[in-house]
């Protein structure tokens, strides 16, 4: 049993070969060594392949969460050793930038960014690493009509991912002719409900009483109207009231979670009322209900129904247009649609008196008109039947993320010179290494004391009777 400094002094003073005085005791195992290691360099060179062959280079893409593929023998290397290239660089977003979805309906503008609830931590500009819009959702709408003119429609939305920060989206009925429609088939339907608006607003007729405070000295006819209302579960209470969302709200119109019941037809609370006639304005806060007919102000049943579905359609196609897809969705759902979107009784501009024209839609692929109906009852119809589905969305753009180009590392190829030099070179190293390592444990483990069976001189080469290339062969001889 060789000692523990025997060990030592074998390790140490073993060379590459042994001297004619000294015969190798293992000669028997020296094809199966120079086996393993022809077939360890062939294994070395293919795991070399993705290790050396490759370099890190930045593209620009506008998809850097994609996966890419993996490298040529990559399952080769133990996932301890295997390197990726890297994580994408975030884009920098500042105040009063404009960004859009991929294929989006609308164009939001950044309005405010902070570092965490608190409106005193404002900051100018901050990361984003591509992530998902659905960690934003609605916070407010705001609808202006006038007689005779197209609406307009603009919304806050809150997100909460990178950081806190709010959105606004302006945008007014005539611009969507601009619009291609089919990057969302809801556009369609938001186009045509705007329609029965407009032109219920204009037909029939909205009085301000003369008895509100610092309101008219005589009854008048409304021409015009801004309303602000906030999504809610809870109507009648504060748009940041933990009843409304899924987690705690912060300040104004910064969300954090999406409504808890999203899984019931939405509702609204009004929050703002900026009525316009003749002489003047008149507004009022903090409604319970979407301008409901008062003593203040004579409203029409026809009127509030096509403002509940206009706040309807705007309301769920902005959150389609993030990608937040709930229960209560209209947009996907059938029944959710008819649940969502009340129909509406004819007004006098849709019955075709004299010949007029029914009233068209902006889009010129939008919903065909239909004699004697409003558009409301047209989609409400049409979307009883399932195979309408496809018509507002498409299940491809499940995920929205802003359209902007960010810098991502991935693997290329080098030139196959160079290439296969970088794969000799680390093979050689591993090898070079390897084989060290294994003479350095053969040495130490074929040292020993000799023994009186194990000569330890070779007799003929002491003597000088044979020829040192005869000992080589048989050195006992």
């Amino acid at each position: 049993m060789p000692q523990p400094r025997d060990l030592v002094n074998g390790v140490l003073n073993f060379r590459l070969g042994y001297n004619l005085q000294r015969p190798y005791p293992g000669r028997w195992t020296t094809p199966i060594v120079c086996g393993v290691f022809v077939g360890l360099t062939i294994l070395l060179a293919f795991v070399n392949i993705p290790l050396a062959a490759y370099d890190v280079v930045q593209e620009f893409t506008y998809t850097p969460n994609d996966t890419t593929n993996a490298l040529p023998f990559s399952s080769l290397v133990p996932s301890s050793l295997r390197h990726s290239a890297g994580d994408f660089m975030p884009q920098t977003f500042k105040i009063g930038d404009t960004i859009q979805t991929n294929l989006s309906a609308f164009d939001y503008q950044i309005l405010t960014a902070y570092q965490n609830e608190l409106p005193s931590k404002a900051v100018a500009s901050f990361p984003y690493y591509n992530n998902a819009l659905s960690t934003c959702d609605v916070a407010n709408l705001t609808l202006s009509v006038r007689k005779e003119e197209r609406a307009s429609i603009s919304a806050s939305i809150g997100c909460w991912l990178p950081i806190m920060y709010t959105m606004t989206m302006e945008l007014n009925h005539a611009a969507l002719k601009d619009r291609t429609a089919g990057f969302l088939g809801a556009v369609r339907a938001l186009d045509s409900l705007l329609v029965d608006l407009e032109y219920g607003w204009s037909d029939e007729t909205v009085v301000l009483s003369s008895d509100v405070w610092h309101g008219p000295d005589t009854p008048q006819n409304a021409t015009g109207m801004d309303l602000s209302v906030y999504p809610c579960c809870v109507c009648g209470g504060t748009p940041s009231s933990e009843s409304n969302r899924g987690s705690a709200h912060s300040y104004g119109e910064d969300v954090i979670g999406h409504l808890s019941c999203d899984n019931e037809t939405a509702q609204f609370s009004g929050t703002y009322i900026q009525v316009y006639y003749a002489n003047g304005t008149y507004g009022q806060l903090n409604m319970v209900d979407i301008l409901p007919s008062s003593s203040d102000l004579q409203v029409p049943a026809n009127v509030r129904l096509v403002l509940e579905n206009t706040f309807q359609a705007i309301y769920h196609l902005i959150r389609l247009d993030l990608g937040i897809i709930r229960e209560n969705q209209m947009y996907t759902s059938a029944a959710a649609y008819n649940q969502s979107i009340s129909a509406v009784p004819l007004f006098s501009r849709f019955a075709q008196i004299n010949g007029t024209a029914v009233p068209a839609t902006v889009l010129s692929g939008g919903i065909m008109p239909r004699p004697f109906d409003s558009y409301a009852n047209i989609t409400r119809q049409d979307r009883a039947t399932e195979s309408y589905l496809s018509y507002g969305w498409d299940e491809a753009l499940d995920v929205r993320v802003p359209s902007v180009i960010y810098l991502r590392p991935v693997f290329r190829q080098k030139p196959t010179a160079s290439a296969a030099a970088s794969v000799f070179v680390s093979t050689f190293a591993m090898v070079s290494a390897l084989w060290k390592l294994f003479t350095l444990i053969a040495g130490g483990m074929m040292s020993s004391p000799a023994t009186n069976d194990s000569p330890a001189v070779c007799v003929h080469c002491q003597n000088g009777k044979k020829s040192r290339f005869y000992c080589l062969i048989d050195p006992t001889k």
